[in-house]
């Protein structure tokens, strides 16, 4: 018997569609904006020095961007100014990719309530349903985000890895457990309303927990320069300057090499455990492990993302074989 049309449904349908619209406009803006800086670069005059930047921002949760300083007499200018744009691009399109999937995961989960009642009595479809419907988001935005680079003339490199997967599957078994829950749980319309801020706590909580995990237990710090000459803590002190080649900082022509500190933000002792519990009780743990990647510039081991799709798995295996107590 086919099941009526709820008010509930179509409110939360209704929602989605709009805050896909809205995320797509601010996308919109922000890919405007990247195109007249890349244009400004593409055209700017070799001959005279050059000072500009690349800078995306949708004014939501993506914003990124790379300054660029050349002088004219540079032999190697016109390639310096190609690698900078090619690389800068790179690093901006998984920013874009990166926000794309939390975006695609908020307006996911504003559907499926309705999925669960359209779908919720069969495991099989319903689980297919989420799965698709998930995907066919995100494809629908990453359409429409290569479809505005061709428009603007902007080259888009999407890039893919293991991260990436991982952060895709792990929202997937996040809305499969969510979708258990309302299989089981008797207020269903609390549970749809809730889950939208509590999906979007767990991406934070999760980029938090992540890079207190997986950061470098040790950093590179000259703070100790401080304690040689106070002057350094001055922002019109002028004394002082970084060598990158040399990874050294130079004050007052005198160099001086990086001390390894402990980074506080690396979890440690029981902190450490509970961080570890949360990532694998939490369905939706490791949807943020390609934004922590890209975010921090680093590379994870690939056992590290390996495991998160395992668990994801699990989660997609657990809607497939848990049936409901009663029809919706």
């Amino acid at each position: 018997m086919k099941k009526k049309k709820d008010i509930w449904t179509i409110l939360l349908l209704t929602a989605a569609i709009a805050f896909f619209l809205f995320v797509s406009c601010r996308t919109l803006t922000g890919i405007q904006r990247l195109s007249e800086d890349y244009h400004f670069l593409m055209d700017y005059d070799l001959s005279q020095d050059m000072n500009g930047q690349i800078y995306y921002a949708d004014g939501l949760y993506g914003e990124i961007g790379y300054g660029i300083e050349i002088i004219a007499d540079d032999p190697q200018m016109a390639e310096t100014l190609r690698d900078y744009l090619h690389s800068s691009l790179r690093f901006i399109d998984r920013r874009i990719l990166s926000c794309g999937l939390l975006y695609s995961m908020l307006t996911s989960v504003m559907i499926a309530y309705g999925l669960y009642r359209r779908y919720g009595s069969d495991p099989l479809k319903h689980t297919f349903s989420i799965v698709l419907s998930f995907l066919g988001i995100y494809a629908a935005y990453l359409l429409f985000v290569w479809i505005l680079h061709l428009l603007f003339k902007v080259p888009f490199y999407p890039t893919l890895s293991l991260t990436f997967v991982a952060g895709i599957l792990s929202v997937i078994a996040g809305h499969c457990a969510l979708g258990i829950l309302f299989r089981f749980f008797r207020f269903r319309k609390i549970l749809s309303l809730a889950a939208i801020p509590l999906v979007l706590a767990s991406f934070i909580l999760g980029f938090l927990f992540e890079h207190g995990l997986y950061c470098e237990p040790y950093q590179e710090s000259f703070s100790y320069l401080a304690d040689i000459d106070p002057r350094v803590l001055e922002e019109d002190f002028d004394g002082i300057y970084y060598d990158e080649e040399k990874n050294v900082m130079v004050l007052e022509g005198i160099e001086y090499a990086s001390e390894q500190v402990e980074d506080p933000d690396h979890l440690k002792g029981l902190p450490r455990v509970g961080a570890y519990l949360y990532e694998m009780l939490n369905p939706y743990a490791g949807n943020s492990l390609f934004f922590y990647e890209e975010a921090e510039g680093t590379k994870l081991p690939e056992y590290v993302p390996l495991l998160y799709v395992a668990k994801a798995i699990l989660w997609i295996i657990a809607s497939l074989k848990i049936r409901p107590r009663r029809q919706a």
